[in-house]
């Protein structure tokens, strides 16, 4: 629900970029890089430490690796 919420608008429900945000492939080979860099922002992404907890960004990133990509 929350990669839905939260991710989509940019990175589209595949995760791979369809509405102007990056594509999430390469980045889910480490969920540690997905919760730094949804912590801190990067290029024109926001920041989402102030929205979202330690827990729901290790979900976020759980769900890019696991239910996105699972080959990675």
């Amino acid at each position: 629900k929350l990669f839905n919420t939260d991710c989509t608008g940019c990175h589209g429900a595949s995760g791979k970029g369809e509405h102007g945000g990056a594509n999430l492939e390469n980045a889910a080979k480490d969920a540690r890089f997905i919760v730094a860099t949804a912590t801190t922002g990067r290029g024109g992404m926001p920041s989402f430490k102030d929205s979202l907890t330690p827990e729901q960004l290790r979900d976020v990133a759980g769900y890019i690796t696991t239910a996105l990509f699972p080959a990675h």
